[in-house]
């Protein structure tokens, strides 16, 4: 890599590492939210699932907006909208307002891992994509690693308003310095070329709606409700349901994060070497796909039938690791194979296209599982994970066979 490049994989790891972590606030400060404001299951539902509507309702069209716009100055505008409204969410105190605040933290940030993906793309080679994309997704699991610990240190020192004040005050603040950043990598000849190349080309959508690419967006909604109901409801389901101690609950968020992190690397760079060797760059990654949701829902099950209040720590431990290992890799990989297969100047609306399908994984995790615990109990809700999980097997197997016919295709 050179300066520029080094420098922008900088900003965009720490910028997107600040996003998630305000992303997720809410969920870290979850119990003391609820106690603090008197709220009830089914609300902190609400204000969830409504900051994945609004992300979900932005992301396709912030998508397409990396590929026509400067992907640099998007992302720049996704950090300072978000510190702003997650600012304004510390002064608010009603259901209506949370709800309202957040979807537009949702919204804020649609545009933010398109811009990154754009970025990545255009600046390095085929056989290093996936590599630099997973250890730039690794951002989100150090957020959601760290993110536990440091909102709940600030909780019992101050408040929960305070977690999440400081959280937007370092989203503005790196979102001033990529500005600066940006606005100076626009002056670099090389940088003005490639996305001049890329933009001019007409934008034909309908590419799009092929079965692969329907199929991946399937399969990212499931992965993502696998995700979701990880970091949005596991530390109240390993405290209030499994007994676990908030550190222990802790410990287990943060050993998903870690197992994500490792496993989206290892990912990204056996495909990388895998692709280096065939001409296919899809399949690869896909077979890898198929072993990793396997892994995860080996992972959930563990979990929901082998850990109980007595239940040793490096165990559940472990299987959290394994749960983040495969979720995280297989996430990571779907958004590379997607952007893969599109036509260039449609990576990021591609991209765009099965996170939007993650991100309505996400809302289905958020008030729709809250619903199913209040109905039944946490454990049914979180057995129709593990369903959701196994489906998601399926799903993968399939994304293979449609590429294998998509091949043959090809041939004389």
């Amino acid at each position: 890599m050179n300066a520029y490049q080094k420098v922008m994989f900088v900003f965009l790891y720490v910028g997107y590492c600040t996003l998630v972590y305000v992303r997720q606030s809410v969920s870290f400060a979850a119990p003391d939210i609820v106690e603090s404001e008197n709220l009830s299951n089914t609300d902190l539902g609400v204000i969830i699932s409504s900051q994945q509507l609004g992300y979900t309702f932005i992301k396709f069209i912030g998508g397409t907006l990396a590929d026509l716009l400067d992907p640099g100055i998007t992302f720049t505008a996704c950090l300072i909208l978000t510190g702003l409204i997650s600012a304004t969410f510390t002064a608010v105190h009603t259901v209506s307002y949370f709800a309202t605040l957040w979807f537009l933290c949702g919204m804020a940030q649609g545009p933010a891992w398109s811009a990154c993906a754009v970025l990545l793309k255009q600046k390095f080679p085929p056989d290093q994509f996936a590599t630099w994309w997973s250890v730039l997704s690794t951002s989100a699991n150090v957020a959601g690693t760290a993110g536990p610990f440091i909102s709940q240190y600030i909780v019992s020192v101050l408040s929960w308003q305070a977690s999440l004040l400081s959280a937007a005050i370092s989203s503005l603040g790196i979102g001033v310095m990529c500005y600066f950043f940006f606005k100076l990598l626009k002056s670099h000849h090389s940088y003005q070329r490639i996305s001049k190349e890329i933009r001019v080309q007409p934008l034909n959508l309908s590419s799009l709606f092929n079965p692969l690419l329907i199929l991946l967006t399937v399969n990212y909604l499931l992965v993502s409700i696998i995700r979701g109901a990880c970091n949005d409801w596991g530390l109240l389901y390993m405290i209030k349901y499994k007994g676990q101690s908030h550190l222990a609950g802790s410990s287990f968020i943060g050993s998903l994060e870690v197992g994500g992190m490792l496993g989206s690397i290892l990912s990204g760079y056996i495909s990388d070497y895998m692709v280096s060797k065939e001409s296919s760059t899809a399949r690869p990654r896909l077979q890898i796909i198929m072993y990793l949701t396997c892994l995860q829902t080996v992972g959930v099950y563990l979990v929901i039938f082998h850990i109980n209040t007595f239940s040793y720590q490096i165990l559940t431990n472990l299987f959290g690791f394994i749960i983040g290992f495969g979720m995280y890799s297989a996430i990571s990989l779907l958004g590379v194979v997607a952007m893969e297969t599109a036509p260039e100047n449609l990576s990021g609306t591609a991209h765009s296209m099965v996170t939007l399908g993650g991100n309505i994984g996400r809302v289905l995790a958020g008030y729709p599982l809250s619903v199913v615990a209040s109905w039944t109990s946490w454990h049914e809700g979180f057995v129709s994970v593990l369903l959701t999980s196994a489906l998601s097997i399926v799903l993968s197997f399939f994304c293979l066979k449609v590429l294998k016919v998509k091949e043959e295709t090809k041939i004389p």
